[in-house]
């Protein structure tokens, strides 16, 4: 599993990677939590997607059951 990723979709959690703005060198921290805040005293550069965007602070990320579904061919290994 890669850096903020999580096994299955459907467990509630948030996949998140960051990484110390302040010191480029400052090792990556990965994990999984249902829920997280941003506060900023600038616009937030972030890539969500693959896409550069820039948000207004303060960001608010949260977990909301049931929103995705997702469609798996019957033939696919796991389903």
């Amino acid at each position: 599993m890669g850096a903020g990723g999580r096994p299955r979709l459907n467990q509630g959690l948030l996949g998140v990677a960051i990484l110390g703005a302040r010191d480029p060198a400052a090792e990556l921290r990965a994990g999984t939590t249902p829920w997280f805040e941003i506060e900023a005293d600038a616009p937030v550069p972030a890539g969500v997607d693959g896409e550069a965007l820039s948000f207004d602070p303060p960001l608010r990320f949260r977990v909301r059951p049931a929103a995705l579904r997702c469609r798996i061919a019957r033939h696919h290994p796991g389903a």
